[in-house]
């Protein structure tokens, strides 16, 4: 095992940790959009976690925080996608 991945396996206990706090956080006040938000933020970056699942929790993220006839922008046009190989530091 490489530094690199030696690296990503001693830091996912702690993201696990920190998807956890953002769901147990979203328990405790479901209109917290930046807990959410950052959720999200989270499981992209954890292989563990499928584009479904992801797409999904955002679709969550908009009926729960989106404001009303306000458009969404595409991924491309905000230029975020998920970039394959990329984890939490």
């Amino acid at each position: 095992m490489d530094f690199t991945n030696a690296y990503i396996q001693e830091r996912r206990p702690k993201a696990s940790g920190t998807i956890a706090a953002f769901h147990r956080a979203l328990e405790l006040k479901p209109d917290f959009a930046e807990a959410h938000s950052n959720l999200i933020n989270c499981m992209n970056c954890d292989e563990r976690y499928s584009q479904q699942s992801i797409f999904a929790e955002s679709r969550r993220w908009e009926a729960a925080h989106a404001i009303p006839g306000r458009a969404r922008p595409s991924a491309t046009a905000t230029g975020r996608r998920r970039l394959a190989g990329r984890r939490l530091p």
